[in-house]
């Protein structure tokens, strides 16, 4: 049974069909390019992948029975770095308070917090993060690669707590939060 993903990623008997791919067995390294930039994923040698059909699609050919469990774990690898490639993760966030903002350099790659301390936080970015500023209190990050995105926007987030009697911090865009009751006066 064919299944179709993602216009152009099909999965049938453990085959992941793609157009733009380049293995490197030397280096048991697989490639993948893009519009977005190029992306690829170092394997360890107990794995063996093979391309067949004119790079059509590719198989994992040799696992020794120590990694034969991982199978489907290296499965779910090649399909992020396939999905990445193809247009990327982002998340939203938000900030909730009065007196937040936030400004974005764009020459130095600098994000700035104004978070209700007595000074403001700069946090460099890196080369893999790209952000998008909303509104004075929304905006976009944009990153090729899924674990520097959720790294940097957790690292983002822990700089401002989310006060759970007030609903004041930093959220992610459809985070839902629970607001406690403060005390009542009889």
């Amino acid at each position: 049974m064919l299944k179709k993903k993602k216009k152009f990623i099909y999965y049938k008997n453990n085959l992941i069909i793609i157009k733009k791919i380049y293995y490197n067995s030397y280096y048991n390294k697989l490639e993948f390019f893009s519009k977005f930039g190029k992306l690829y994923y170092l394997f360890s040698k107990q794995v063996k992948l093979k391309l067949y059909k004119k790079k059509k699609y590719i198989k994992i050919e040799k696992l020794n029975k120590k990694w034969q469990s991982l199978l489907n774990l290296y499965y779910i690898l090649i399909k992020n770095c396939i999905f990445s490639i193809t247009g990327g993760y982002f998340i939203k966030i938000i900030l909730k308070g009065r007196g937040y903002s936030i400004y974005i350099s764009k020459k130095k790659k600098i994000l700035e917090f104004k978070l209700g301390y007595s000074h403001i936080i700069k946090i460099y970015l890196s080369n893999n993060i790209i952000l998008k500023k909303i509104n004075k209190l929304k905006f976009l990050i944009y990153s090729l690669y899924y674990e520097d995105l959720k790294n940097f926007s957790y690292f983002i987030k822990n700089y401002k707590k989310i006060n759970i009697y007030k609903g004041k911090g930093l959220f992610f865009d459809k985070e839902k939060i629970i607001l406690k009751e403060g005390k009542k006066k009889y």
